[in-house]
């Protein structure tokens, strides 16, 4: 049985593009607690990819110097971090140039979660998928809270007093058509893909990085998205 496993895959209309993934992880545990970090550069962003890789870097970093914090406060930390590691990498150009959004999860066990933009998180409780972190909703069609903008203090979301948690997903926007669901105005789980997708997270074989790489790259994922995709599945310690 596997505890954790994450893979990004660069989506269609980015091969098309010749432009790289722009989607980066981390994933860190120490004794008890699991961090996990996902980023999605923005599209718009010329090296969003540099971006998202350096924030989930400094926001797993930050996070497990936080650990004897509440899980939500440490998650918080990790995106405050995410948001100085871009400014570090602004001095040299725009930081708008390497814009993303963040998702910061940490367990002990416990789950606290910091979230800005698109992207959501899923968790299990006694075998039943629900929504934890939803993507952020954005004013206008196409738009994205992103931790470059001058006020993205303000759209950062967190959720805490999560008890009883199995299981966590984090996944960028190129999965919400796989992944998420419309049920008279709420978002949910869509149980047709996260009880495949944990029941294999629970028995999977020594490849399953690479089983999990093919299956976002696969013709049933890609059909619903030609961006990148990115997701994180972790047991909680």
């Amino acid at each position: 049985m596997l505890s954790t496993v994450g893979a990004s895959v660069t989506g269609a209309s980015h091969v098309l593009r010749g432009a790289p993934c722009q989607d980066a992880f981390a994933i860190e545990r120490a004794g008890g607690a699991l961090v996990i970090a996902v980023a999605d550069g923005l599209g718009s962003a010329c090296r969003s990819d540099l971006g998202a890789k350096a924030a989930v870097e400094a926001a797993v970093d930050a996070a497990l110097d936080h650990l004897d914090a509440p899980p939500e406060r440490a998650a918080m930390e990790g995106v405050v971090a995410g948001r100085e590691a871009l400014e570090r990498i602004g001095r040299c150009a725009p930081i708008a140039d390497v814009a993303c959004t963040l998702m910061v999860v940490v367990t002990t066990p416990r789950v606290g979660i910091a979230h800005i933009g698109d992207g959501a998180v899923v968790g299990t409780r006694e075998g039943c998928a629900a929504v934890l972190s939803p993507p952020g909703v954005s004013e206008y069609v196409n738009e994205v809270d992103s931790l470059a903008a001058d006020d993205w203090f303000d759209h950062v979301r967190c959720a805490s007093g999560l008890d009883g948690i199995d299981a966590v997903a984090v996944f960028t926007d190129g999965l919400h058509h796989a992944a998420l669901r419309k049920n008279a105005g709420r978002l949910t789980a869509h149980e047709g893909f996260f009880d495949p997708i944990f029941s294999f997270l629970r028995d999977a074989p020594d490849d399953a990085e690479a089983r999990l790489t093919r299956l976002l790259g696969g013709p049933k994922i890609s059909e619903h998205s030609d961006d990148d995709k990115t997701l994180v599945l972790a047991l909680v310690p």
